[in-house]
């Protein structure tokens, strides 16, 4: 019918088979397009669960193990060159780790303050956690 109707207008039997393979074509790259994405974020809530649940298990060990900061081992600094006899937060964790505890608290976000991981006496006097990593963006909270 609709060819029908077409042709009645004036429009020949290739141009729509033109339009109608354009239409296929679109919809065939629509769906793998569709895929590709769903694909990929399915691979991102696999890594992203990972992270999560590696993170966490560290984390509880930093805040709950006794003798934590004193198995901490020494660290050279490899940006700064800077020798740390108890290797820093911002060389204990990894940027994954950062990312997940950064978004940890962004959850519990309140009056602008968090919990840093950790005993308050691994972050020595004047310790800039902005600039190793440990700032919360406000629009994220």
């Amino acid at each position: 019918m609709w060819r029908a109707d077409k042709l009645a207008n004036g429009i020949g039997i290739k141009e729509i088979e033109k339009v109608q393979l354009e239409v296929e074509t679109q919809t065939e790259a629509s769906t793998k397009t569709q895929r590709v994405e769903q694909l990929a974020f399915t691979i991102w809530c696999r890594k992203w669960s990972t992270a999560y649940k590696s993170t966490l298990k560290l984390m509880n060990k930093v805040n709950t193990d006794p003798d934590f900061l004193k198995n901490l081992p020494p660290a050279i600094d490899e940006e700064t060159g800077i020798y740390y006899e108890k290797i820093p937060p911002h060389l204990y964790f990894t940027k994954l780790q950062l990312a997940v505890w950064r978004n940890f608290a962004s959850w519990n976000f309140e009056d602008g303050q968090v919990s840093l991981p950790g005993p308050a006496d691994w972050y020595p006097d004047g310790y800039d956690t902005t600039q190793h990593g440990f700032q919360l963006d406000e629009d994220a909270t």
